[in-house]
């Protein structure tokens, strides 16, 4: 299975935010971000579930990435199914869960999940 990034979707990305400083778009693997460790401040992110949108990345490599690159008072904030939200709640999770809210999306009803990295 090939994923593609739509360069057009990439580019309206950046046309949205252009009013806004200190935001960058790259198109990249998510499991392997090409952003050095601690150097972001906040991950915004709608992952394919596997369900829709067919996915070669499982949740746990996904969020040991995050978890790489985000900064010690960073914050994640990601659409996921609800069972996904034990590995927030895990003894060995990297995240402390700050926040869920349950939505209603085309049938289904993911939830928004609030994390930030647990301090190491």
């Amino acid at each position: 299975m090939r994923q593609v990034v739509d360069p057009d979707a990439l580019a309206a990305s950046a046309r949205n935010a252009q009013h806004l400083t200190g935001i960058a778009f790259a198109k990249s693997d998510a499991a392997r971000p090409p952003m050095p460790t601690g150097s972001v401040d906040r991950i915004v992110t709608n992952p394919a579930w596997g369900r829709q949108v067919a996915t070669l990345q499982h949740f746990p490599a996904l969020l040991a990435a995050w978890r790489r690159i985000i900064a010690e008072d960073g914050r994640l904030v990601c659409l996921v199914p609800p069972e996904f939200l034990r590995r927030f709640e895990a003894e060995r999770s990297d995240w402390k869960l700050l926040e869920s809210r349950q939505v209603s999306l085309s049938g289904q009803h993911p939830v928004i999940a609030m994390a930030e990295p647990k301090r190491r």
